[in-house]
């Protein structure tokens, strides 16, 4: 139970200092409705690879942030959100690049 316990933290932990990083990534792009809606895009993912076709629908926030937007704006926002290295391409996918908080865990004791 407490091993589930810890497990449960750490997933939390995880997940915060993601947000934070994000946040601190998108900041290099200039505020606004773009910055937003990319931030909001990778925040939305889960952490298994999505279909191009399934981003703009994760949330009503993302729909609404891409009702009226081009397909060539959602290619931009993917190709920015990888060179800031916050997302992947796998196959015809793309899945946050949430892993890189891994290195900050502290690995658990056996016992």
């Amino acid at each position: 139970m407490l091993r589930e316990q810890i497990h449960t933290i750490q997933a939390m932990q995880r997940r915060v200092a993601w947000v934070n990083y994000v946040h601190e990534m998108i900041l290099r792009d200039p505020a606004g409705d773009t910055q937003k809606r990319r931030r909001e895009l990778v925040l939305a993912m889960p952490e298994g690879p999505t279909r191009k076709s399934e981003l703009r629908l994760l949330n009503p926030e993302l729909a609404e942030m891409y009702a009226g937007k081009s397909d060539k704006t959602m290619t931009r926002d993917l190709n920015r959100l990888q060179d800031l290295e916050l997302l992947r391409r796998q196959a015809n996918a793309y899945l946050p690049a949430i892993d890189v908080m891994d290195a900050f865990i502290p690995i658990s004791s056996p016992g």
